[in-house]
């Protein structure tokens, strides 16, 4: 998980299959305003733009005029103390998505509280709760 940096969608973008600004358009080809990416990598062009790729292909951290697309988020980083149950969704009796095994290493995509006081951690696998209840 070391080096991955997670980016708060500012502006709608353009997702291309590759790093060239002229390449392909995904299939899924528009990234949302609000939306949060995870980046693979991250490297700049020839014109000085950085490109990042993430799981959907390659955006820009700026438009060509400079405006900012993509804004770094404060991001935690968690290591599975014991083995504990992935869900599907932020309520402790979503569907099972897997297993996070003791000493797996995760970045947090979002933290939330839920109603019982237990925080839920959101990461690429689904959500696991932070403490037992």
């Amino acid at each position: 998980m070391d080096g991955q940096r997670v980016y708060l969608v500012k502006r709608k973008a353009v997702v291309r299959v590759g790093f060239e600004m002229d390449s392909a358009k995904a299939a899924d080809s528009v990234l949302e305003k609000g939306a949060e990416i995870v980046a693979l990598e991250q490297r700049p062009n020839a014109e000085g733009i950085v490109r990042v790729r993430f799981a959907r292909g390659w955006t820009s951290h700026t438009t060509s005029t400079g405006l900012v697309v993509l804004e770094e988020r404060p991001s935690s980083r968690y290591v599975c103390k014991r083995r504990s149950v992935i869900r599907a969704g932020f309520e402790m009796d979503s569907e099972k998505a897997g297993t996070l095994e003791k000493g797996a290493r995760i970045l947090a995509l979002e933290e939330r509280t839920n109603a019982e006081g237990i925080l839920r951690v959101r990461f690429v696998q689904g959500w696991t709760s932070h403490t037992t209840a």
